[in-house]
């Protein structure tokens, strides 16, 4: 698994800049290249962010390997859906 490089405390002073909403279903195996490529973008950026991932009821391991990713990176936020909505519901505006 790879990790964002910016401490925490440089993360937290400041606001939130960028919301980042990712709607998943069943991307387990999908997200370690996922996650790498957007830490790199994301690093460059040296902003305060926030990956928001949508678990759509994934009927594999994308909520366990989400998890393992949030315990190493508190900017990685989770919502775990209990049953499968599709992408439409996640990404609606309120």
């Amino acid at each position: 698994m790879s990790y964002h490089n910016a401490s925490l405390t440089q993360m937290t002073e400041h606001p939130i800049e960028l919301s980042i909403v990712v709607p998943m279903y069943n991307e387990a195996a999908n997200l370690s290249p996922f996650f790498e490529r957007l830490f790199n973008v994301l690093n460059c950026l040296n902003i305060a962010y926030e990956i928001v991932c949508v678990n759509d009821d994934s009927q594999d391991n994308t909520l366990t390997e989400l998890l393992k990713y949030q315990k190493h990176n508190p900017f990685v936020k989770i919502v775990d859906l209990s049953r499968h909505f599709g992408k439409e519901i996640e990404l609606k505006p309120y």
